[in-house]
């Protein structure tokens, strides 16, 4: 079962929410309507990267945030319900997706399938448990932000930043998506909308929540590291991740690793 949020850029309308409880969350976008509900009171997450193999005349990359409920997860789209462990949350360059799976393997699979004219392998990196109400990673303005953005492609130049403060892609929105997982509200807001720097620094040997966020986003650029010892074209996006993380906190992989 998927729910697709079209970009404004697209067309698509502005997000409006409700919600009863931290469990649930209802998102309306013109005429389609999702709920979700998650029975199992918090999940482990997974940053999963989608990577063309290292003979493929086409470099390409693709990014989702796999939650695994420890109970389930009910998705109804339109009046159509459907229920998983896993759901999926990835942005497709014209629309957000979240879909809810049975396996972790159908998930990677419907990742991989992004792109029709190039086959893709999976890398998947554990992110930590979060207990984090529904509210706080879907409500409006979350969804708003990333579809209001324009779409920006990871893989279309040599180096430089995935994203500017202006533009939004599949990597850009599992990081925002993710800090809103682990961070209080106010501060994952903070973070995600606003580039000031002495924010970050500020907060980055006070906040256990956002040690913790720094401690996994290390772990995930080493899984990247690794794989690049066998893939020299991932060497590229290794920079882009160092240079991305200079960019938005002021702050580099190595200085955050020392403390």
């Amino acid at each position: 079962m998927t729910a697709l949020f079209f970009t404004h850029e697209m067309g698509g309308g502005k997000v409006t929410h409700e919600w009863r409880n931290a469990s649930e969350i209802k998102l309306s976008q013109d005429r389609n309507v999702m709920f979700l509900r998650a029975t199992g009171g918090g999940s482990h997450s997974w940053l999963l990267t989608a990577y063309t193999d290292r003979n493929s005349s086409k470099y390409r990359l693709h990014f989702g945030l796999l939650l695994e409920q420890k109970g389930v997860w009910k998705l109804t789209w339109n009046k159509v319900t459907h229920k998983g462990k896993y759901l999926l949350i990835d942005h497709l360059g014209t629309k957000i997706r979240i879909a809810v799976f049975e396996s972790f393997e159908s998930a990677g699979n419907k990742l991989t399938d992004v792109f029709d004219d190039v086959k893709m392998d999976l890398e998947q990196s554990y992110m930590g448990y979060s207990s984090a109400a529904c509210w706080r990673w879907l409500k409006d303005e979350v969804m708003n932000r990333h579809l209001g953005l324009k779409y920006s492609s990871v893989y279309s130049k040599g180096g430089g930043l995935f994203c500017a403060d202006d533009k939004t892609n599949s990597f850009r929105l599992v990081c925002a998506e993710y800090l809103h997982l682990k961070l209080p509200y106010k501060m994952a807001k903070r973070v995600t909308t606003k580039n000031n720097l002495a924010y970050w620094m500020g907060h980055i040997k006070s906040s256990k929540e956002l040690q913790d966020c720094w401690k996994y986003a290390l772990s995930f650029y080493e899984d990247l590291k690794r794989l690049s010892r066998k893939h020299e074209k991932m060497y590229k996006t290794i920079n882009q991740v160092a240079e991305q993380s200079s960019f938005k906190t002021g702050s580099s992989l190595d200085f955050v690793r020392n403390i």
